[in-house]
């Protein structure tokens, strides 16, 4: 059985820092000898589809979801709607390449926490230094509450970078440092939604509008923003269903996770 990776991380005691060029050179070594080479962990903004439609440049971290690692669980919540629907397999993600990148950082991150996150601190800098104000999404496939594994890593960058996250935790809420969109499961009723988008939450829905047909304006009384515009979720009103149609495997859907429209 897959062990829970938040279990795991939370139990490592890791700490935000800043490495020096020592430090660095053997957090490389470390990557090195457990892969060979040393890839970036971030997704770069050009280097998919959705992220690279933000208006600021906005990076990501794909991790290989649910427990298709075998060894590694990164998505407490998820359901069988959610793992049959999932975007792992959507554009480049059907290449072998992508697939292995995403496997051997998700081992990474289990085998080797406190050095995964300090190259993880570096490259969010130089992503910084480049570009001035970043948007960062960590979980992009994955679903690991950060901001509980590691509390003080969005206090590094003050107003340079903007975090966001969809999540099916059930109790993980927006903050000031995180912008936090819940995703609705087969398992989310409507009235659920809803009363989450009167408390000003949002709630990500699935909908079986084709691709280039626009989204409804309100469900059930919710207002809704297309969220295939745009990766960027901070810039979201409160309280707005965030619709997204349905790709790949999802148009195939018959568990309920897909939601239907007129």
């Amino acid at each position: 059985m897959a062990k829970d990776m938040v279990r795991h991380l939370m139990a490592q005691n890791l700490i935000v820092r800043r490495l020096d060029f020592a430090g660095y050179k053997e957090a490389r070594a470390v990557v090195r000898e457990f892969r060979g080479s040393v890839p970036p962990l971030l997704t770069h903004p050009n280097g998919n589809t959705k992220l690279a439609k933000s208006e600021r440049p906005t990076y990501g971290l794909s991790l290989l979801p649910a427990n298709l690692s075998v060894k590694w669980s990164v998505c407490r919540y998820s359901t069988p709607g959610c793992r049959e629907a999932c975007l792992n397999t959507a554009g480049k993600g059907t290449f072998d390449n992508v697939q292995y990148g995403r496997f051997w950082k998700t081992m990474f991150l289990g085998e080797h926490p406190q050095t995964f996150l300090d190259l993880l601190v570096f490259e969010v800098d130089n992503a910084v230094a480049a570009h001035g104000q970043i948007a960062l999404r960590l979980n992009v496939i994955s679903d690991i509450p950060w901001e509980r594994v590691v509390p003080n890593l969005f206090d590094m960058w003050q107003d340079d970078v903007v975090f966001y996250d969809y999540t099916k935790w059930p109790d993980r809420r927006s903050s000031d440092v995180l912008d936090v969109t819940f995703s609705a499961s087969e398992n989310t009723t409507y009235q659920k939604i809803v009363g989450r988008s009167r408390v000003g939450e949002n709630v990500a829905v699935v909908f079986d509008t084709p691709v280039g047909v626009p989204l409804p304006v309100k469900w059930h009384g919710v207002p809704v923003v297309d969220g295939d515009e745009s990766d960027d979720r901070a810039r979201d009103d409160r309280g707005v269903v965030v619709g997204l149609r349905a790709k790949g495997k999802a148009k195939r859907d018959t568990s309920g996770f897909v939601r239907k429209v007129g």
